[in-house]
């Protein structure tokens, strides 16, 4: 399971933004107070996350703190 992320911000858009973490772009899906707290492309970030895994799909949902991760989640 992928807990947290820290790399380059590659891609910001409101609903999703990509972490390249070494050389993998990784998509993370975003609440809104997470994207406006993040800076702007080609700064380092480090992201909370929750790996969401289902049959169809992996998705990552990040989160600017471990409060809100913890608030969002419940």
């Amino acid at each position: 399971m992928i807990a947290h992320l820290r790399g380059k911000l590659a891609q910001k858009d409101p609903a999703r933004v990509v972490v390249d973490v070494n050389g993998v772009g990784y998509e993370v899906f975003v609440p809104l107070t997470t994207f406006t707290a993040l800076p702007d492309t080609g700064v380092e970030v480090s992201i909370d996350v929750h790996t969401h895994v289902r049959d169809d799909i992996i998705a990552l949902y990040g989160f600017s703190t471990r409060r809100e991760r913890s608030i969002l989640k419940s």
